[in-house]
């Protein structure tokens, strides 16, 4: 199931992530793309657009949903690949678990 708020949510990291990329790269390394953590990511559309526009998202689910939302970002893997910037990475999250937040924490670094 794709929610409505996730297509309404890509398209506003799409266009914010795009200006804010755009506007910050002129003095950054671009090779160190800006990290983005989605929380309950469900089939990863948000981190998958975030991904798309040059970010390194993180896209985080509770233990069942992992099999679905890490076929999502494999199957739209292909598009960081040919654009050469951008990740989209799955993690397990189990929201109040100390061992799971600080995996996450730490990939975000």
């Amino acid at each position: 199931i794709l929610w409505s708020g996730s297509l309404v949510l890509a398209r506003c990291v799409e266009f914010h992530a795009v200006a804010t990329v755009t506007a910050m790269s002129a003095g950054r390394d671009v090779s160190a793309p800006f990290v983005t953590v989605e929380l309950g990511a469900g089939s990863g559309l948000v981190s998958v657009v975030a991904g798309a526009v040059g970010l390194h998202a993180i896209a985080t689910e509770q233990e069942s949903g992992l099999p679905y939302l890490r076929a999502n970002a494999a199957a739209n893997a292909g598009l960081f690949t040919r654009q050469q910037i951008g990740s989209c990475t799955v993690q397990k999250l189990h929201w109040g678990t100390d061992s799971d937040v600080a995996a996450v924490a730490a990939n975000s670094e």
